[in-house]
């Protein structure tokens, strides 16, 4: 497995030296009979999920690894993780914090993500799978890989998501962006970061561009656009479409065409 892997390229990880626990059997997080230790898994713990396991009160792993194999998951509260996180499995927990960390360690979702807060502050963080959530505060750079798809009622934060995927949702969005691929969007696009575009947005809502967004691909919007930032129309290629009212209060430039409306 990748994270054995990890482990014996980088044994100066703390996570190499960390007790390793591994589920036994379906329970609580909090039930000493759910682990092979006899114990329950804490601080920089190494966790291993292969089986159902529901979490009661929030918990914190340090620097300890998360990996769920398939078919194994975890529900129930909060979880708080610092370490190398890698999930075949299905996590589906209320409020799940992937924190920052002083070491370069992976963090892959190759499974389903399912939670109601996702606080992502990983840098590198990939979805190679699903990841459903109500509200992502997005704080490092991250990718949603090919076969990944991303859906979310709120997005917000300063760290870029880079759409390999597909991204669809609705409510209200203004995280920063670099999409090179399939953007679906019910309610209101507002581009508070620096973001770029050389794929496809459907939007059905308000465009709202307070920052910079270099569109070189195609933009359809079912609602106005606002420019209050700078919209850089940066290649013959690029396209926007406005059903509603063209509002320019920045600067439209570029080599690109003209909007339509």
């Amino acid at each position: 497995m990748r994270w054995l892997a990890l482990l014996t390229v980088f044994p100066f990880l703390p996570s190499a030296h960390a007790q390793v626990v591994t589920s036994v059997a379906d329970g609580s997080w909090d039930d000493p009979a759910t682990w092979d230790c006899a114990c329950v898994p804490g601080g920089d713990t190494s966790v291993v999920i292969a089986h159902a396991v529901n979490i009661v009160q929030p918990d914190t792993l340090g620097l300890g690894d998360l990996i769920l194999v398939l078919n194994g998951s975890l529900d129930g509260s909060a979880l708080s993780h610092g370490g190398a996180f890698y999930n075949n499995g299905f996590l589906l927990v209320d409020r799940f914090e992937l924190r920052t960390t002083p070491f370069q360690v992976d963090a892959v979702n190759f499974g389903s993500i399912d939670v109601q807060r996702f606080e992502q502050s990983r840098e590198g963080f990939e979805n190679r799978g699903f990841l459903v959530t109500d509200t992502l505060d997005s704080f490092a750079l991250w990718e949603n890989e090919a076969e990944g798809r991303l859906e979310v009622d709120h997005m917000a934060g300063t760290g870029a998501v880079v759409n390999h995927g597909i991204i669809e949702g609705a409510g209200l969005w203004t995280a920063a962006f670099v999409n090179d691929s399939a953007f679906i969007w019910l309610g209101t696009l507002h581009v508070q970061h620096s973001s770029i575009n050389d794929g496809s947005i459907a939007l059905i809502g308000d465009l709202l561009i307070g920052a910079g967004l270099e569109q070189g691909g195609l933009i359809l919007v079912e609602g106005n656009v606002t420019v209050q930032g700078e919209l850089d129309l940066d290649a013959a290629t690029a396209l926007l479409s406005i059903q509603g009212d063209p509002i320019n209060f920045g600067t439209i430039g570029g080599e690109g065409g003209d909007p339509h409306h």
